[in-house]
């Protein structure tokens, strides 16, 4: 028997027939009503009022939200309900729902039926019935991605549907803010399970001040000979693991029901060097530098500690920079949790991550490969919206296949280092928030009704310029397929190209409606910057300094001209830094593709554990 502390509240929306055709909605009336119970959780009721607003946008009929004491017998019911995928008594056995953002549609004839694994499941089965029933689309945030068929009569569909989340964790999708991001994040089902903050934490484990210097220096990483005041600490300190594990003890005592505090290393460089650490790395065979076998070691001895109080919780560090690779011989304890970063500046979004022509990517796909051989935490650490790079940046080609064999590979959490640029790099939200939440996803079909209800009169063009920019990039592995080398692809006449396409898509634009004129100006505020930055880059490899900072203001100006643009055209305040980061390396006269090299790592990853 199911009690009201275990069963979370149920959600009703009823469908009040006129005459004998089973309809939502019908020439215009509104045949229905949406039922809450009282108290509903803030997910339900926000459940409730998106229903009531997509059909009222798409036919103009507006359904009354009612509590279940003042339901009435209706004809045909909508049932929104809230189970848990622990509750042995609850629809699950019927549902298969085994996620807490989980959900299943069961809709026929006079009865719709959505079951959530939790209040946010159960949103995401209204946002999925919204899509698939409605046709509503949100293709960006704000009301300028959204996307709606107007129809005088909604009929019930006849649909069966059960969805959980193919990874069991994702994040990263609304990076660093922007108007609606949050909001479209939830509506594209692109945050998934418990909220963690997995990143570089040590600053949050100890505080870096003065005081705690002086009172025990040994705590912080010797570096050439002294320790001074570094950002990282020294793993092998026993200070520092007492300290890491109370602060993972106070993170799960103020959040119950987090599975995971990071103690992953600040970002950055400064590695301690004491011969403590370094008997440490001799101890598991290491002598190339990699850090992996010495954090491991760290996690571990917080873990034996922790799992004393908090048996079962986990503790994660990046698989990042000088500990990427799988460690040689230490083995994680099984609560520990890695991320692998496929960085952009050492790594290759040009090619697919098992791409046998690609040794940069060879390498990562080793490396992702012996750590799920290690710990079935593996998680990755993706970039879709890049963070030094503000023009196009065409990844579509590679991530339609590398997020479906992260779900092959059985990757547990993937979070992607979405930056909010969605004058050039929107597309990439879109179709890695598709392909996240269901990695069957035909992206052809995706594109085809993207540009079409996206773009309007303008799509063939806007098809087009979007489709010149990812051949173009494919067109650089003739320099190089590791990190930047993608860069070269900004030349002059590619520009010159982009450019008469965009001008097409708008002239189209002008005979279409305003939300169309406005969508292709958001990808002119993207040309107006990639416009420049190409031309600084050609001033760059041909010498010309003063080419080179004059074009970097420009491209800064046109940043600062999209300040306010809903949604973020570009991360500004960022952008303007990278920008004349950029131009300080062109006037040094080296390009930015041999400039942002790092050296082939030398690490050869096991093969078992």
């Amino acid at each position: 028997m199911t009690t009201m502390t275990t069963r979370l509240p149920v959600l009703l929306l009823a469908v009040l027939l006129h005459g004998c055709t089973e309809m939502i909605v019908k020439d215009g009336r509104a045949n229905a009503s949406i039922i809450v119970p009282a108290p509903a959780p803030p997910e339900v009721k926000r459940a409730a009022e998106e229903l009531r607003t997509y059909v009222h946008k798409t036919s103009g009929a507006e359904l009354k939200i009612r509590t279940e004491t003042e339901a009435r017998s209706e004809r045909v019911e909508i049932r929104l309900i809230v189970t848990t995928p622990e509750d042995p008594n609850s629809f699950n056995a019927a549902t298969r729902i085994v996620h807490q953002d989980g959900y299943s549609i069961k809709s026929r004839g006079r009865r719709i039926t959505i079951t959530g694994g939790s209040p946010r499941g159960t949103l995401y089965g209204a946002y999925a019935f919204l899509e698939r029933a409605l046709g509503v689309r949100w293709f960006m945030p704000t009301v300028l991605g959204e996307e709606i068929q107007p129809a005088t009569s909604i009929p019930v569909p006849d649909l069966t549907l059960v969805r959980n989340p193919a990874f069991q964790s994702v994040g990263g999708f609304s990076w660093a803010g922007s108007p609606g991001a949050a909001e479209w994040e939830l509506r594209m089902r692109a945050k998934v399970g418990p909220e963690v903050s997995f990143g570089h934490n040590w600053f949050n484990i100890h505080r870096y001040s003065k005081e705690t210097f002086d009172k025990n220096k040994e705590m912080f990483a010797l570096v050439g000979g002294k320790r001074g005041f570094s950002s990282q600490l020294c793993t092998s300190n026993p200070e520092v693991i007492r300290v890491s594990v109370e602060a993972a003890r106070r993170h799960f005592d103020a959040n119950p029901e987090s599975p995971l505090f990071s103690i992953s290393p600040n970002d950055g460089n400064g590695w301690c060097e004491c011969d403590r650490c370094r008997n440490i790395d001799r101890h598991y065979g290491v002598t190339d530098g990699s850090l992996s076998d010495r954090f491991v070691h760290y996690a571990n001895e917080v873990l034996a500690q922790l799992g004393k109080t908090h048996p079962g919780r986990q503790v994660g560090i990046y698989a990042y920079v000088d500990h990427s690779s799988p460690p040689r011989r230490a083995r994680p304890h099984e609560d520990y949790v890695t991320a692998l970063t496929h960085m952009p500046w050492e790594f290759c979004h040009v090619h697919a991550i098992d791409d046998p022509t690609c040794p940069a990517n060879q390498r990562y796909f080793r490396y992702l490969t012996g750590w799920r051989a290690l710990t079935r935490h593996t998680g990755v650490y993706e970039y879709y919206g890049h963070f030094f790079a503000f023009t196009p940046w065409p990844i579509v080609h590679s991530m339609r296949r590398d997020i479906p064999l992260y779900k092959e590979l059985g990757i547990e959490r993937f979070i992607s280092e979405t930056q909010q640029n969605w004058a050039n790099q929107g597309l990439n939200f879109y179709v890695a928030a598709k392909l996240v939440d269901d990695p069957k996803t035909d992206v052809d079909a995706l594109l085809t009704e993207y540009f079409a209800r996206f773009y309007g009169k303008a799509a063939g063009p806007m098809r087009r310029y979007f489709d010149l920019w990812e051949s173009a990039m494919l067109k650089t592995t003739a320099v190089g397929d590791r990190g930047y080398a993608w860069l070269s692809m900004f030349t002059p006449a590619l520009v010159e190209e982009a450019e008469v396409l965009l001008k097409e898509a708008e002239s189209l634009a002008a005979q279409d409606s305003e939300r169309v004129r406005s969508r292709v100006s958001l990808a002119r505020m993207g040309m107006g910057y990639t416009d420049a930055f190409s031309r600084m880059l050609d001033a760059g490899l041909r010498k010309d300094v003063r080419g080179v900072l004059e074009w970097s203001e420009k491209a800064q100006k046109r940043l600062k001209a999209t300040e306010g643009s809903a949604p973020q055209a570009f991360f500004v305040s960022l952008a303007i830094d990278q920008t004349r980061y950029m131009a300080r390396i062109l006037v040094e006269g080296v390009p930015p593709w041999i400039a942002l090299q790092p050296p082939p790592d030398p690490v050869v990853v096991p093969t078992t554990p």
